[in-house]
């Protein structure tokens, strides 16, 4: 699979996003530039009452604790990888708001290979 370097992924989610919700609603963008793991976002009706779904932890989740540190959202996080498992054992990812369930999301019932 082809992949973009960051600079011209994030044009293109400024392009699309620019397009998509001009005027109307303002975005921000949350994560970590160091991992280049970034999500831009309506916040609109984000607040602490919020439950935000995220599947695949991965080494990074700076995304979740953005979401935390500025909305007080509770985020329900979904990874069956070792990876996601050693990420969520870190002393940092250990805070009331995360709620982390080592399963996957897939379009069907059943085991999967990792």
């Amino acid at each position: 699979m082809l992949r973009l370097p960051k600079a011209l992924r994030d044009l293109r989610y400024r392009i699309f996003y620019g397009l998509l919700l001009s005027r109307r609603f303002e975005l921000a963008t949350l994560g970590d530039t160091s991992y280049g793991v970034q999500w831009t976002i309506c916040p609109k009706m984000l607040d602490a009452k919020s439950v935000v779904y995220s599947g695949g932890v991965g080494e990074d989740i700076s995304f979740e604790h953005a979401l935390v540190k500025s909305f007080g959202c509770k985020i329900m996080l979904y990874d069956p990888s070792p990876t996601g498992v050693r990420t969520m054992a870190r002393p940092d990812n250990q805070i009331p708001q995360f709620r982390f369930s080592q399963c996957g999301i897939a379009g069907r019932d059943g085991t999967l290979k990792m």
